[in-house]
């Protein structure tokens, strides 16, 4: 995909008990003083990549990936 944004690692990231035994990864980037975008993707296994990371501006949004 053409025109992404540069690169970026989690600045937080952690795993969250969803109950039953399972367990949903979470993981937060970009300027935490912006305002938020909630990244939800896939499905169960699918897990966050970096690439996914970068359709966001790093300088004006906080991403909280799901």
């Amino acid at each position: 995909m053409s025109g992404q944004f540069p690169p970026i690692e989690p600045y937080d990231s952690g795993m969250l008990d969803g109950g039953d035994g399972y367990w949903v990864y979470w993981e937060c980037c970009g300027n935490r003083a912006g305002k938020p975008v909630l990244y939800l993707h896939g499905g169960p296994g699918s897990g966050c990549s970096a690439s996914q990371r970068r359709f966001f501006d790093p300088q004006s949004l906080p991403c909280r990936a799901v």
